[in-house]
């Protein structure tokens, strides 16, 4: 009986196999035949007598370099106070007095004009905290207009940076 068994599932597995080997054969191709009229034939070009021009290497757009203006801060003020860069450059203020300052988007207390809010008061444009002396805040101006800032420390320090 065992015999049996393993005589059967052998003629099963290897009937298996010849029906998947049969039935998977790569099937010839469609045999229908479209019959076209014969085309007009195409005449050839006929050669120019002129070369034809090379294509013109493409002149690559100036670059403008992303720059970072440098702004001090030092007992009197803001040196320079009022400044103009290009959008996407920055500016760095660097404490040189001997008080902390905080420097910060106009206008006092709010912090508000420049438009992109998430800072710790109002706008990204902040430094968040009293720098001390020779610490630095940088600032990557992205919106073009004339922007308000003064030191949260010292309301009547201020300046502005104008984005072109």
């Amino acid at each position: 009986m065992k015999y049996a068994i393993i005589a059967i599932v052998a003629i099963v597995v290897i009937g298996g196999i010849v029906y998947y080997t049969m039935n998977n054969t790569t099937a010839p191709a469609n045999n229908t035949t479209t019959v076209t009229p014969n085309p007009e034939p195409t005449p050839s070009p006929t050669p120019s007598a002129t070369t034809p021009e090379p294509n013109p290497t493409p002149t690559p757009s100036p670059v403008t370099a992303v720059k970072t203006v440098q702004v001090n801060i030092t007992a009197s003020g803001f040196e320079p106070k009022d400044i103009t860069i290009n959008r996407g450059d920055s500016v760095k203020w660097v404490n040189q007095s001997e008080d902390e300052v905080w420097p910060a988007s106009g206008v006092h207390p709010t912090h508000t004009s420049y438009p992109t809010t998430g800072g710790c008061i109002g706008s990204t444009f902040d430094a968040c905290h009293g720098l001390k002396t020779g610490e630095s805040f940088t600032f990557q101006f992205d919106i073009a207009g004339n922007w308000k800032y003064h030191d949260h420390l010292s309301a009547s320090h201020f300046g502005s940076v104008t984005v072109q």
